[in-house]
């Protein structure tokens, strides 16, 4: 109907919900990286702050809004009747109009927002100075076939601690340390030997000692046995909350269907089947309200909605893609992540093993990021800003649906 209609009005009508469709259904179809063509719009400042009003999602529509017009205009000229290609612009002017008119508006609504973000970092609320260790261990398992497991244990925290006592002595000093996703390399207070044991007083001990909160990546244990991949916040005066990864890695942390069928258990032992957490959560430190978010979770959009809207201002965010090594995903991945600050307008610390560790200020600006496979302490000072309201807060990831 597109090709056919002779209509102005038509082909307007048509494009747009053709532009729709495709935006619904990019959304709708699972993917394990959840990537749509609207992240591709990463690069593009002002165009990607639209991102806080539908997601990802809208970003697809304004895409493909221009890339239907042009199709129009091409396909009429060529394949016209007649010498004159007037009949050809005209049916196509509409489309193209409308197109044009979303992209400027888009493109002045983003200019808006950086401007609010920026004079809201420049005047926050209060700062929270945060240093990530990114020890540059990925692989705990590849340690221990070297020496046993409780010397790659007593290596990975040794080059932790060590690294932890170079951050304190930088100014300004942290008022909270984040070590990545699974640094710790057992379950925490819940040991099953005495290495386990020791390793959780030293923890503790050290903690306490320096008199400085730590929030670190590790594994827990439910009474029944369960495991989880997990965040904690562990206090000087030796209390602790804890966070359980809630949006797992299908067959990489369970495979579908294995509570039903539990053969596949048997069949699959590489696979953590770790059990799932209570959604997302917020969590003190240091006097802020954070986020912890682990992996994976950092590429839906819905996970942030509601840590946020209960007023968490800091996305803490721990991270291990050391599996994937150096090319495209650890690229891919830090850049999918900016999104969620930007929907949320809040920015985001990201603590990684290997890296990308990185400060995202909630325009999607990236204002630090490290190296990849380099030891390196990121000690940086994240703004703490008044609340600015989106439509993806308010209204969740609303766009694809809709849309489709």
């Amino acid at each position: 109907r597109l090709k056919t209609a002779s209509s102005p009005v038509l082909v307007l009508i048509y494009g747009v919900l053709f532009a729709l469709f495709y935006a619904g259904l990019d959304w709708v179809l699972p993917k394990l990286f959840v990537d749509t063509l609207g992240h591709s719009l990463i690069y593009a400042r002002t165009l990607r702050q639209a991102a806080d009003i539908g997601g990802p999602a809208f970003l697809t529509f304004l895409l493909l809004l221009p890339n239907i017009g042009i199709y129009v205009a091409w396909d009429r000229f060529r394949n016209r009747g007649e010498p004159a290609i007037w009949g050809a612009i005209r049916v196509a002017l509409p489309l193209a109009l409308f197109a044009a008119i979303s992209l400027i508006a888009a493109d002045r609504y983003g200019r808006f927002r950086i401007r609010q973000v920026a004079e809201r970092v420049a005047h926050p609320r209060r700062t929270l100075q945060a240093a990530a260790i990114q020890a540059n261990i990925g692989d705990i398992e590849k340690l221990s076939s070297e020496g046993g497991y409780r010397e790659a244990a007593e290596r990975v925290l040794t080059t932790y601690y060590n690294m932890s006592d170079d951050a304190l002595k930088l100014t300004p000093k942290p008022e909270v340390l984040l070590w990545p996703e699974t640094a710790y390399p057992s379950t925490f207070r819940s040991p099953e030997t005495s290495d386990d044991f020791a390793r959780d007083k030293e923890l503790e001990n050290y903690v306490t000692t320096r008199k400085v909160p730590l929030a670190f990546g590790g594994y827990d244990r439910d009474m029944r046995g369960r495991s989880y991949n997990a965040v904690f916040y562990l206090n000087p005066d030796g209390t602790d909350v804890r966070y359980a990864k809630t949006i797992l890695i299908p067959f990489g942390e369970y495979i579908p269907g294995a509570e039903l069928f539990p053969s596949i258990k048997r069949l699959f032992p590489m696979v953590g089947f770790f059990g799932s957490g209570p959604g997302s959560v917020v969590r003190s430190v240091a006097g802020v309200k954070t986020q912890p978010l682990i992996c994976y979770e950092a590429l839906f959009p819905r996970f942030i909605r509601g840590a946020v809207s209960e007023g968490a201002e800091v996305i803490f965010n721990f991270t291990n893609d050391s599996w994937f090594g150096p090319y495209g995903e650890p690229y891919y991945h830090l850049n999918l992540t900016v999104f969620r600050s930007i929907e949320a307008r809040v920015p985001q610390f990201r603590a990684t093993n290997t890296g990308f560790s990185a400060l995202i200020m909630p325009d999607g600006e990236i204002a630090a990021r490290t190296k990849f496979y380099t030891p390196v302490i990121l000690n940086v000072t994240i703004p703490i800003i008044k609340p600015i309201p989106t439509l993806m807060i308010q209204w969740g990831d609303w766009f694809g649906k809709t849309a489709l």
